[in-house]
């Protein structure tokens, strides 16, 4: 199989600070925009359509219906399970996508869609199982204490990168983002915790405008369309949100490849 780990680019000798790290991160989501869209789209669509269809065929139209229908053990209902785990894996492989390309970008190098994909393909397993071994790590973190499973979910923050940026699997990617985030702690918490308020509130800000939007264009709406155009309100939504949200993606790639870089793989 072809050896499709980054070769990061020069870092600086000195981790960039907070608002240099927001600016390129923001320049670097705002570059990849286009692509940024489809892979985000392409990861959406999919489990919308599915999910659309089958409420639709069974007339769980809305959240009441479907809690009750669950409850119940109904067919049609237990048929969204599967269908939520099909669109996960969709999400899941639309995410890695994302990051390659972002990534790629940075260092210069802008890929396709397919190849965006085609990375995300070869490195799914790996990424699904470390990412679940991590998970359950942190879960059980929480379950015995809050303390222990806050500082496993900062130690475990940057597994995904591991994995799909160095090619760590397991426990080695386990191992090595807990040595750049536990050598690093202050910044990358305080870090990750600024970028995140300022994507969230860029992102409440998108969120009110497109819902003020769409609460205008529903009510002009026959009531024979009015679930599909509930429906198309939520895509687009959610579409919005992941792609304002490719920001906070963005910082986390440039915060690693800078961290990362203090800490050569193999020492």
């Amino acid at each position: 199989m072809e050896d499709i780990t980054p070769q990061a680019p020069p870092a600086p000798a000195e981790p960039r600070k907070l608002g240099a790290l927001l600016k390129a991160s923001f320049g670097l989501a705002k570059a990849g925009l286009g692509e940024t869209a489809l892979i985000v789209g392409a990861g959406l669509l999919p489990g919308f359509v599915l999910m659309s269809a089958v409420m639709a065929m069974t007339g769980l139209t809305s959240k009441e219906s479907l809690r009750e229908a669950l409850m119940a053990g109904q067919l049609g209902a237990l048929l969204l399970i599967p269908v939520a785990l099909i669109s996960k894996m969709i999400q899941a492989l639309a995410f890695m996508a994302l990051i390659f390309s972002l990534y790629f970008r940075d260092k210069g190098e802008a890929l396709d869609f397919q190849q965006s994909y085609s990375f995300s393909f070869q490195r799914f397993w790996p990424f699904a199982l470390t990412q679940l071994r991590a998970l359950l790590y942190i879960v059980l973190g929480y379950i015995l204490l809050i303390v222990p499973g806050v500082i496993l979910s900062i130690r475990y923050c940057f597994v995904h990168l591991s994995v799909l940026l160095e090619g760590y699997v397991g426990p080695a990617a386990l191992a090595r983002s807990k040595q750049i985030a536990i050598a690093h702690m202050g910044k990358v918490v305080g870090n990750l915790i600024a970028a995140s308020l300022a994507v969230m509130l860029t992102n409440m800000l998108v969120m009110l405008a497109l819902r003020l939007g769409s609460g205008l264009a529903l009510t002009v709406l026959p009531q024979s369309l009015s679930f599909a155009g509930g429906q198309a309100a939520s895509f687009i939504s959610e579409w919005a949100g992941g792609i304002v949200g490719s920001w906070i993606v963005a910082f986390s790639i440039l915060l690693y490849k800078d961290l990362s870089a203090l800490h050569p793989a193999g020492n």
